[in-house]
């Protein structure tokens, strides 16, 4: 448990970091990537408001801080103009020295928008046509590469610096976590080690009135009183036993995994049980594979097909059918079923919540138990590393057992 309560904790805040380090870095290369290509397409605009041609600034402007006296020589751009019939009426490419008047031609071959960039060799260019009003079309690219390439490179960056941040941090979360859960583990080892020793200071008092009624009774004879108070001590001392082992379970101190049939344990509990059944008028069948071996806790997976068939009968709808069965593929198959026509409308989610009941309402007769049993099973299942659920369909709930 405390290994599983320190990897729980591990991960949240692995997760709420990595989380946090996506947002920072979707953030920050949005905002690099807009800029880069704002700039480039502002100053295309700039470009085709000048008919193709980037004017010198003596200062910087104002109103777009884009534009320094700097731009117009530090920008590389070649203007293509062609003919309303498409043929090429001018080129202006004294500004580019990568490209040559076919490679010019080319680019424009591959314009298909009003605006947009195209992959050339080792260069992006970026384009924006305009259609004149008698007719003819402008085409003006800037070479946006170096944009590009710095844009690329921060996000290079920022995913390597956000790797060894995360590594960083998860290390040292590993190396912290311990002192972190010690808090949560000695108020869980001080809530455990209070129910164990309630359970055995319990012991004795229940012992002695168990004791007392029954020295009435041989005394005075049976009445309705001595039997409901034997009746309740009874109750008692299985919720108080179901608290100790709960306790118990969740130390996971004493698994002992062996290879063993568990076929015969199976068809021992459902021998067990048919008295059961048959006294509250219901029926059990059992499909149960021969020769199902399985490597895990003998003691504990006898208890766990205890804890289902009994819940089975339990909860069972009058003159039902309580189903068992027992198969291998690639895992071992354990179903336990039983007839629930009231079953449409339970929260099954909750099943194994310690302490959780199901409205009592929709039983045959009001049964008593704690909502401990269920919650045992998960322990069990859990402790074996296995899986269990719960499922309802056709007026049938069925507790499937993976292991």
């Amino acid at each position: 448990m405390i290994r599983r309560l320190r990897w729980q904790f591990i991960g949240s805040a692995s997760i709420a970091l990595l989380v946090v380090l996506v947002t920072i870095i979707g953030i920050i290369n949005s905002a690099i990537h807009e800029r880069a290509y704002n700039r480039i397409y502002t100053t295309l605009d700039y470009i085709v408001e000048h008919d193709g041609y980037l004017p010198k600034v003596k200062e910087q402007d104002e109103d777009n801080a884009y534009f320094t006296p700097e731009t117009s020589y530090e920008t590389r751009y070649f203007t293509m103009v062609f003919n309303k019939d498409g043929s090429l009426a001018k080129a202006s490419m004294d500004k580019v020295a990568a490209i040559t008047k076919e490679d010019a031609i080319a680019l424009t071959k591959k314009v298909d928008d009003d605006r947009g960039k195209i992959k050339y060799a080792d260069l992006i260019y970026f384009y924006r046509v305009v259609t004149k009003k008698d007719g003819s079309r402008m085409i003006v690219f800037i070479d946006g590469t170096n944009q590009a390439s710095f844009a690329s490179s921060m996000f290079s960056m920022s995913l390597w610096l956000g790797f060894l941040s995360f590594a960083g941090f998860f290390t040292l979360v590993c190396l912290l976590s311990g002192k972190a859960i010690k808090p949560i583990i000695r108020s869980q080892q001080q809530q455990k080690q209070f129910i164990t020793n309630a359970g055995h200071e319990l012991k004795t008092p229940l012992a002695v009135i168990s004791a007392n009624t029954e020295v009435m009774e041989m005394m005075n004879g049976k009445n309705e009183w001595t039997q409901s108070t034997m009746k309740q001590v009874k109750r008692l001392s299985g919720l108080v036993a179901e608290l100790v082992t709960i306790a118990r379970l969740d130390e996971r101190e004493d698994i002992v995994l062996e290879q063993f049939d568990y076929s015969e344990t199976l068809k021992s509990v459902a021998k067990d049980f048919q008295p059961v059944a048959a006294g509250e008028n219901l029926t059990l069948k059992t499909d149960i594979e021969d020769l199902v071996f399985v490597k895990a806790d003998k003691k504990r997976l006898h208890e766990l097909a205890n804890i289902l068939v009994d819940n089975a009968i339990k909860y069972c709808d009058e003159k039902g059918t309580v189903y068992i069965t027992l198969s291998k593929g690639r895992r071992v198959r354990l179903t336990v079923s039983n007839d629930y026509r009231n079953g449409a409308n339970v929260d099954y989610s909750r099943f194994f919540e310690r302490f959780y009941r199901a409205d009592s309402s929709h039983t045959r007769i009001s049964k008593g138990g704690y909502g401990i049993g269920l919650s045992m099973a998960e322990s069990i299942v859990a402790a074996c590393k296995g899986k269990i659920s719960v499922s309802w369909k056709d007026n049938v709930i069925t507790f499937e057992v993976l292991l």
